[in-house]
């Protein structure tokens, strides 16, 4: 982005404009630099990620992209020379010792880092959130840019490299089209807007590649991952009329199914294609009694308050929680919040 230009009002407009100005001058004034995102991140928290480390090694800036966790398998090619680095348990006191900022990326709650969390606030770092999920701008962070209608966290980190005088290579667009790509379902969610597809329109001119892209990431899977899309689709139960669909994967399936847990995402987006259900979930067994509940809407339905109510969050047609206890005592609550939405209340 040139001097002469503006952030898009659906980005925040002349706030975020001067917002991002401060931020490039800490940036540069840093001696060393971590950017990080929400815990088992997703398409673009990985790709907003690497694409912001691709750019800040441009200019030669000293960075470190972590992780709490690896991302999806499907993801993982797209950072051929390892620039991010994975931490699936809580690092030592002086693992980032040398960093005096840090940055993180599609996620306003600093919990949501994983183990990782505790480098946010930590004494002689600053913090930087960039985040297009609507939550409260915590004081932890000397700048906290929250755009709710950007399309995904890519576009702001599109904004930040331009302001920051980086131009896209090919490597930064890829990962770029990847965030905002899936972030709005290759662009058929409701989320997609005039702006992310003229982002996208200039990534593809910097050399993401549509078709290869998509190939990549949803058209490779092992038979393993298949068979248990098979079985979860067996499992398929129908409520309310059939507005409300849902299944569970639990401990024994998953484990017997041989398939790594990162490889479960997309699983819920297929329920999308269930006519007549306007709510879908996928409940998942990540430990004994511990689950991960992805939800989906279409239609006039919306689930971010669901996912609020039992302490998670999103979008009005993509969010999800963890929760722990009983799955019985989970799911009837589920269906009672789904019920509610559903009929307006």
């Amino acid at each position: 982005m040139s001097d002469r230009e503006g952030i898009e009002e659906e980005l925040g407009g002349p706030a975020a404009s001067e917002m991002v100005g401060s931020m490039c001058r800490r940036i540069v004034a840093s001696r060393s630099i971590l950017i990080t995102s929400h815990h088992h991140p997703d398409g673009d928290a990985f790709g907003s990620s690497l694409a912001l480390g691709l750019a800040l090694r441009q200019l030669e800036k000293p960075v470190r992209v972590a992780s709490d966790h690896p991302p999806p398998q499907r993801y993982r090619s797209f950072d051929p020379d390892g620039l991010v680095e994975y931490w699936e348990e809580k690092p030592p006191h002086d693992a980032f010792r040398e960093v005096d900022l840090g940055i993180l990326l599609d996620a306003s709650e600093p919990s949501r880092a994983g183990c990782l969390a505790e480098l946010i606030g930590r004494p002689g770092m600053d913090w930087i959130c960039l985040d297009h999920h609507p939550g409260q701008r915590s004081p932890v962070f000397t700048h906290h840019w929250i755009a709710p209608r950007a399309a995904a966290t890519g576009s702001m980190v599109l904004r930040l490299i331009d302001a920051l005088g980086v131009k896209p290579d090919r490597s930064i667009a890829i990962s770029l089209f990847v965030a905002i790509a899936t972030d709005t379902g290759w662009f058929r969610f409701s989320n997609t807007s005039p702006l992310c597809l003229r982002d996208a329109a200039r990534l593809i001119a910097a050399g993401a590649a549509p078709e290869e892209l998509y190939g990549r990431i949803y058209e490779d899977h092992s038979p393993e991952r298949m068979a248990l899309l098979g079985r979860v689709f067996s499992g398929l139960k129908l409520e309310l009329d059939g507005r409300y669909a849902w299944s569970v994967i639990d401990r024994a399936i998953l484990e017997s199914s041989g398939v790594p847990r990162e490889e479960l995402d997309g699983f819920v987006e297929a329920f999308r294609g269930i006519r007549g259900a306007q709510v879908v979930a996928l409940v998942v067994e990540v430990e004994p009694n511990e689950f991960k509940v992805s939800l989906r809407a279409r239609g006039g339905a919306a689930v971010d308050a669901i996912a609020a109510s039992f302490g998670g969050g999103g979008h009005a047609k993509a969010a999800g929680f963890r929760r722990t206890g009983d799955l019985g005592d989970l799911l009837r609550r589920l269906r009672s919040k789904v019920e509610e939405t559903l009929s307006g209340k």
